[in-house]
């Protein structure tokens, strides 16, 4: 069973959702930027990567991940170092990246093309989880923080 939690801030009329191991319960939280773990948590603003119009295998769409309360380590306008993320799953021809945006904002992006995108058959999900380096202070101490599960959807 999974725990699903999502997000939702009424500031920027956004939500986001995170599967935690363990429960199927969904659960609606809203963010006051102060309320969880003193105001430090990642705040996911999507879960899926839609295939282009071209309907080609290429992913136009990025996933924005704010950071509340603390910073991303690292230069602002790079690509984050491998080291300091993990993934699982990205399907064959895609390959991902971490841009760092700046030190409270980061993208993750596929580049490329898939070998196989048939709308339906192709449909999957990767993971991806950060490192400790990543993060002005301890990765568990954030709130959102864990493997987080992207869906890539094609046409």
């Amino acid at each position: 069973m999974k725990k699903i939690i999502c997000y939702v801030t009424t500031l920027l009329v956004m939500s986001s959702c995170n599967v935690m191991p363990g429960s199927t319960k969904l659960e609606n939280k809203f963010f006051d930027r102060d309320h969880y773990n003193n105001g430090i948590y990642l705040q996911y603003m999507s879960y899926t990567l839609n295939e282009s119009a071209a309907n080609d295998g290429s992913i136009t769409d990025v996933i924005d991940i704010y950071l509340y309360g603390a910073e991303f380590n690292g230069t602002p306008a790079t690509s984050v170092s491998g080291g300091d993320y993990s993934f699982s799953g990205v399907p064959s021809g895609l390959t991902l990246d971490v841009y760092m945006v700046d030190n409270n904002h980061i993208q993750i992006i596929l580049n490329g093309a898939a070998t196989s995108h048939i709308d339906g058959t192709d449909d999957t999900s990767f993971s991806i989880d950060f490192a400790d380096a990543l993060f002005s202070v301890p990765y568990g101490e954030i709130d959102n923080n864990g493997t987080a599960w992207i869906s890539v959807d094609f046409i």
